[in-house]
Formats: structure tokens, C-alpha cells, sequence
């Protein structure tokens, strides 16, 4: 399993919705993870959970996650993040969701972080070989930053994503998904997300994982990093 050292500041909740016509509970576990010993022991965990249940026309997710990447002097990475989304059908084409989500990313000086948001979700096709989505959700960003001042920043965002799905076969699936953040009434101040996954089944529930993710902040934390790319393997089980 190869992972770099990185963060994420953007949740990408796509690549986790189980696409079900099924009413009732379903979702997944992941876990990714290394070992290195060469004089010095680094090791890295990351831990993904998912739930959702499905009624006839609405949907609500909990996704869980926490991530570490540490030597035995210092950690790399520290971050953890909760999100709730609610979905309304209205039609086959169009949904109205809202989230509201709490992060924490050691590595971005990020004590924590709340979002809420509420907006469209739009099916432009919606095929059984490929599916795309397009969702438009203004958002609320509440945040404080570890540094001498404490900083608070609060913010009004648009939290938009493109979202595609490509069923290669009956075992392998290909999710792309980015998402563009910018606040409003500040052009320069925005947030770019891009996840390229290949999921692959196993058996009937357990699936091998790969991803990469790039992430850039315009504006990020002072001595934080604005750019990001992260490739990583994992397995997925599936319930």
C-alpha cells in the first residue's frame, strides 16, 4: 500500500453513495495503511466508514473518518472529519441535499472547521455504463486556526462538483469527481478538488481500492500547504 504525506480539506462523499433502488441500510468500511521501519518505524492509517439509509424518495449518509501518519518523534498527519447529508428526491433528475459536516487537520492548523450547506443536486445522465451529477450547494464556514492568534475565519461558499461514474464491467468501477469552492465576494479566495478512484471487486463485498487526490487552496493557513497530491490503496467492504 503506497500513500504520501498529504491532507485533504474537501470531503468527496460521491465515491462513497451507494447507488441502490433497495429501501433500508447499506454502506462500507475502508482501510488503507503502511508500515515502514528503516532505523526509524513510520506508519500510516487511514480509517473510512459509511452508512446510509434509503426511503422511497429520500437518502441520509453518515460518512466517518481519521487518518494518521506519524514516526515515533513526529506526526505527519492528524485529521479527522464527521458529515451528515440529507437528500430529497423530487424528481428522477432533480434532488435537493443538505450537510452539515466538523473537521479537524492537524497539518492544515486547522482546530476545527463546521460547515453547513443546502442546495441542488442535478442528474445530467444517468445511464447503467456512466452516470454524471452536478451539484450546486451554498454553504456556511465557521473555522478556527492553531497559530499565535487563534484565528476565526467565517465565510459564505459555493461548494459545486462535477461527478462521474463509469462501470467498466460487472467487478470494476472508474469515479471521478472535483469539486470548485470559492467564498463569495472573495474571486481569489477558493479551494479545487480532484479524486480519480478505480474501485475493483474482490468477491461480492470486498473491493481493492486505488486513488489519487490533488487538492489546491488558494488561500491557505499561514506555513500550511496550499497544494496536495495523494495516491493510496486500500480495501473497501461493503454491506
Amino acid at each position: 500500500m503506497v500513500q504520501t504525506i498529504a491532507f485533504t480539506q474537501i470531503v468527496n462523499v460521491e465515491t462513497l453513495r451507494k447507488q441502490t433502488d433497495t429501501t433500508g441500510f447499506a454502506g462500507n468500511i475502508a482501510l488503507n495503511g503502511s508500515y515502514l521501519d528503516n532505523e526509524k518505524i513510520i506508519y500510516s492509517l487511514g480509517i473510512q466508514s459509511h452508512i446510509q439509509h434509503k426511503w422511497q424518495r429520500d437518502i441520509l449518509i453518515l460518512v466517518g473518518d481519521y487518518k494518521i501518519n506519524k514516526s515515533e518523534e513526529v506526526a505527519f498527519q492528524n485529521a479527522a472529519f464527521l458529515h451528515l447529508r440529507y437528500s430529497h428526491e423530487f424528481t428522477d433528475l432533480l434532488r435537493w441535499e443538505s450537510f452539515t459536516q466538523i473537521q479537524h487537520n492537524k497539518i492544515a492548523r486547522l482546530d476545527f472547521r463546521i460547515l453547513a450547506g443546502s442546495g441542488l443536486r442535478l442528474k445530467l445522465v444517468g445511464e447503467n455504463s456512466f452516470r454524471m451529477y452536478l451539484g450546486i450547494l451554498p454553504m456556511y464556514e465557521y473555522e478556527q486556526i492553531k497559530n499565535d492568534d487563534q484565528d476565526i475565519n467565517t465565510n459564505v461558499r459555493l461548494s459545486n462538483y462535477l461527478s462521474m461514474t463509469f462501470q467498466i464491467n460487472d467487478h470494476t468501477q472508474l469515479y471521478s469527481t472535483s469539486y470548485y469552492q470559492p467564498a463569495l465576494g472573495k474571486i481569489s479566495d477558493y479551494r479545487f478538488f480532484n479524486e480519480q478512484k478505480l474501485k475493483v471487486g474482490l468477491n461480492e463485498n470486498l473491493l481493492l481500492t486505488v486513488s489519487s487526490v490533488y487538492t489546491w487552496d488558494n488561500r491557505p493557513p499561514e506555513d500550511a500547504p496550499g497544494r496536495t497530491f495523494q495516491i493510496k490503496t486500500g480495501l473497501e467492504y461493503n454491506f
